[in-house]
């Protein structure tokens, strides 16, 4: 390559990397805007449980026993 094309080729990757930084930035200005409005998939998967939470005994590994019941602050 001639020096001429590789200052053209660097100056391109200069461009092309701003313009993917300024399309990063717009999409993750978006993304957060659109997760403030709507929460995340975690959020809503997040379960508030005031009962007690009870187990049962897998019958498969032995004999069947009482429930156990977990605490929960």
């Amino acid at each position: 390559m001639m020096e001429s094309e590789i200052e053209h080729v660097k100056k391109v990757l200069v461009e092309e990397q701003k313009n993917h930084q300024v399309t990063y930035l717009a999409w993750k200005t978006h993304y957060d805007d659109v997760v403030a409005q709507i929460g995340t998939p975690q959020e809503e998967e997040t379960l508030e449980v005031e009962e007690p939470v009870t187990t049962l005994k897998n019958s498969s590994i032995g004999p069947e026993e009482d429930v156990v019941t977990m605490q929960t602050d």
